[in-house]
């Protein structure tokens, strides 16, 4: 005799179908001294908590909010007031609906909304371009970034970062410089990002528990490919102070945001059992997912940053933290001429 347990949730008002099969062979579990319910019962919360399928809409949604998050920053320099040009290299990541933090976390999946970007940045002074004593023309400073990499690395959800962006620049009020002081005066920076994180089942996922006192794993191999992705109008003003080599600076941001996520998956595997040391067949799991979530059309944002400046070469560190629960950073290096 076998026993079949089937789940299924459809919803479409708020975005996710899912359907958790497990199929155990009865006699099977019985001659291992196991109680089949409870093997059903634990094996589906463990999927359940695993796969993050307990409310996928409500955490694709924090997926969404933290793609949106980790490029804040990434595209514009906020403390060199650069009067020629700019480029970097900058690393960061962002979550939201969980405490702030920088890691994914130990589970395979991240607990909540996660997300992470590595960008290349450059920027001119349109001074430098338009000929002529036009005060304005120096006060502008155009930046444009962007990044596709997917990193090797050994974790089970192979990360794939994408962003894109095109910034504007424009110094309200100027600067006020007095040697080993300087204050940069105020800027607007306005412009537009786009970004995606993707994590996509690189390999067979383990998922192991202790149900009815015996250790069970399932082995699940198929497609799961969860994507995060924004694009986003930030509108920033900022300031910066300068004595001798450091300089910090900070500001407060409004982002309009049209962010969505969406879970795919369709997986499938034995489910075994560990007797004396060795994992003996009991039956089959499979998971099938269609889910999507959506991000806060518009945030509230302050940012603050310290950067450390060697002649012409800069290190900086940049921290944001948003109105919806999101929280976001990033380190980078800068060369500017």
């Amino acid at each position: 005799m076998r026993w079949l347990l089937s789940l299924g949730l459809l919803a479409p008002s708020v975005g996710f179908a899912q359907t958790v099969t497990i199929d155990l062979d009865g006699p099977l579990v019985k001659k291992a001294g196991l109680d089949v319910d409870e093997i059903n019962q634990g094996l589906n919360d463990a999927i359940a908590d695993d796969l993050r399928l307990i409310d996928p809409p409500k955490y694709l949604g924090y997926m969404a909010e933290a793609a949106a998050m980790s490029m804040k920053g990434m595209g514009a320099d906020y403390a060199s007031n650069p009067k020629g040009i700019v480029g970097g290299l900058s690393f960061g990541t962002a979550v939201a609906g969980v405490p702030a933090g920088f890691a994914r976390g130990q589970t395979d999946l991240p607990p909540g909304g996660y997300a992470a970007q590595l960008s290349l940045m450059g920027g001119v002074n349109l001074g430098m371009l338009v000929p002529g004593e036009d005060d304005f023309f120096d006060r502008v400073v155009i930046y444009a970034n962007g990044m596709y990499l997917t990193p090797p690395t050994p974790e089970i959800f192979r990360g794939t970062f994408f962003n894109v962006g095109l910034h504007g620049q424009v110094k309200v009020i100027g600067p006020a410089n007095a040697a080993v002081f300087e204050w940069g005066g105020l800027d607007l920076t306005a412009g537009i990002e786009r970004g995606s994180y993707l994590l996509r089942l690189s390999k067979a996922l383990p998922l192991n528990g202790d149900f009815g006192g015996a250790t069970v794993r399932w082995r699940a191999d198929g497609d799961y490919t969860l994507t995060a992705g924004s694009t986003s109008f930030p509108l920033e003003l900022s300031t910066n102070l300068r004595l001798l080599v450091l300089t910090v600076y900070g500001g407060v941001a409004l982002d309009i945001n049209a962010g969505s996520s969406n879970s795919r998956a369709s997986l499938s595997g034995p489910v075994e059992v560990d007797l004396d040391g060795e994992f003996q067949s009991l039956g089959n799991a499979s998971v099938a997912v269609e889910a999507d979530g959506s991000a806060a059309n518009t945030t509230q944002r302050a940012f603050v940053g310290t950067q450390l400046n060697v002649f012409f070469f800069k290190v900086y560190g940049h921290l944001n933290v948003a109105t919806n629960n999101s929280f976001g950073g990033h380190l980078g290096a800068r060369v500017v001429l």
